[in-house]
């Protein structure tokens, strides 16, 4: 780490190994809001800014970033989803993001920017996934094995601000397939079904289904 006072410029080459993510991810979050994310990661970051500046509206965070994060022991509410890679390469305080994840056997891949030139640090990420088994899902958002399964097909997108406290990030998904299976009931959604999905909660809107036995 080398860094020049009179600029407050810098150039890193970082490491980081068993970061707490659950700490991460909720530092700026109030307690009510709090995400039930755990687990660790390892990252390693290359950065360089000639000229380092905080503004009300805009600063320079850095004219180089190249960062690096694994983690493999991810979990949502005390379940483990799987690996997941994320990679940032910015120039002039906005960064590119690829994401790679295997949650729960599946393979995903999301892309997207963020601004962190812009203190509140807006975020957008799309990621397209198909033909996935809801049960593993179903069973984490609830907590609990509640012996339901399905299949989804569509796109989710996170939206928002990763840091302070207006417009927080949310995710929102669109689903092209819905389908759900719990004992001898199988129901489909009627497309376009969209799910909202905020700190504490997540919001359908109108769906019409039709399916057997019901």
């Amino acid at each position: 780490l080398a860094f020049d006072s009179s600029t407050m410029g810098y150039r890193a080459n970082l490491r980081g190994d068993g970061l707490d993510l659950n700490q991460f991810v909720n530092t700026e979050r109030d307690r009510e809001a709090q995400l039930p994310v755990t687990g660790h990661a390892n990252i390693q970051i290359d950065a360089e800014c000639a000229k380092f500046e905080l503004g009300e509206k805009r600063g320079r965070i850095f004219d180089r970033l190249d960062l690096t994060a694994t983690s493999d022991d991810l979990s949502f509410r005390g379940t483990k989803l799987g690996r997941t890679q994320l990679k940032l390469d910015g120039r002039d305080s906005k960064a590119q993001i690829a994401l790679n994840a295997d949650l729960f056997g599946y393979g995903y891949v999301g892309k997207g920017d963020v601004d962190l030139g812009d203190p509140s640090g807006p975020l957008r990420l799309t990621m397209d996934f198909n033909d996935v088994s809801l049960a593993p899902v179903i069973d984490v958002a609830a907590g609990r094995d509640l012996e339901a399964s399905g299949k989804a097909s569509g796109q989710l997108r996170v939206r928002g601000n990763l840091l302070g406290t207006s417009d927080p990030a949310h995710i929102e998904v669109d689903f092209s397939q819905l389908g759900f299976e719990v004992g001898d009931y199988r129901i489909a959604a009627q497309p376009p079904v969209t799910l909202k999905i905020n700190s504490n909660q997540m919001d359908f809107g109108t769906v019409h289904f039709a399916g057997t036995n019901t």
